[in-house]
C-alpha cells in the first residue's frame, strides 16, 4: 500500500501523478498503525514533497512510530526535538530518542547521540559516553563513510589513559548489546 502510494503520488513507474489516491493510500497505512507508512507520511510533511508542509503532523507521525519502537521514527523524532521543528526544541528528549535508536544500531542516531555527549547536548557531557557511541558507530560502519572512527579518535585525545581504557570496555559491551544481526 506504501509503494503503491508513493507511485501515485510520484509518478514513477508509469503510474500516473495522482496525489489524492497517493496520499490516501499512505495516510490509511499510516492510521492502521504501520510504522513505516507513519514514517513515509511524517517525511513527506516534513519536506514538502509532492503533499503540504506540515512540521507538527510530521512529528505527530514520527512519535507515533517512535513510540512503536522503529528505530527510523526513532531518530526522525529526534531530529525534530533536536532542531525544534513541529515541537519545542528540546535537547534532553532528543538524546533520549536518538538513544533508543542507536540502541538498535541506526547509524545517523549513533552519530548524533555521541555529539550529544561531546557537547552536553541534552546530557552531562561525557567524553568516556561519546568516544564509547562513536566506537560502536565505527564498529557496524561497513564502507567507513559515517567518519566515526575520526570522531572516536578526536575523543580519544580528550580521555586520560584511564578514562580511554574504560570508555573501549563500554564500547565492547555497546557492541555485543546492540550490534546488528547483519554483521
Amino acid at each position: 500500500m506504501i509503494e503503491l502510494g508513493s507511485l501515485y503520488l510520484d509518478g514513477r513507474e508509469n503510474v500516473p501523478v495522482e496525489r489524492l489516491k497517493g496520499e490516501a493510500l499512505i495516510r490509511k497505512a499510516a492510521e492502521r498503525g504501520n510504522a513505516s507508512a507513519q514514517i513515509e507520511l511524517g517525511n513527506r510533511l516534513l519536506t514538502g514533497r509532492v503533499l503540504n508542509t506540515d512540521p507538527t503532523q510530521a512529528f505527530s507521525w514520527y512519535l507515533k512510530a517512535a513510540e512503536k519502537g522503529d528505530a527510523k521514527g526513532q531518530f526522525s523524532l529526534a531530529e525534530l526535538y533536536f532542531d525544534g521543528v513541529g515541537t519545542p526544541q528540546d535537547y534532553k528528549k532528543a538524546a533520549s530518542w536518538y538513544r533508543k535508536s542507536a540502541e538498535q544500531a541506526n547509524e545517523g542516531a549513533i552519530n548524533r547521540l555521541a555529539n550529544c555527549y561531546a557537547s552536553g547536548s541534552g546530557v552531562q557531557q561525557d567524553y568516556k559516553l561519546a568516544y564509547a557511541w562513536a566506537s560502536f558507530g565505527a564498529a557496524i560502519d561497513t564502507y567507513g563513510y559515517g567518519g566515526f572512527a575520526s570522531k572516536r579518535d578526536e575523543f580519544a585525545k580528550k580521555l586520560s589513559p584511564a578514562k580511554l581504557a574504560e570508555a573501549q570496555e563500554l564500547a565492547g559491551d555497546y557492541f555485543e548489546k546492540y550490534k546488528p544481526a547483519k554483521l
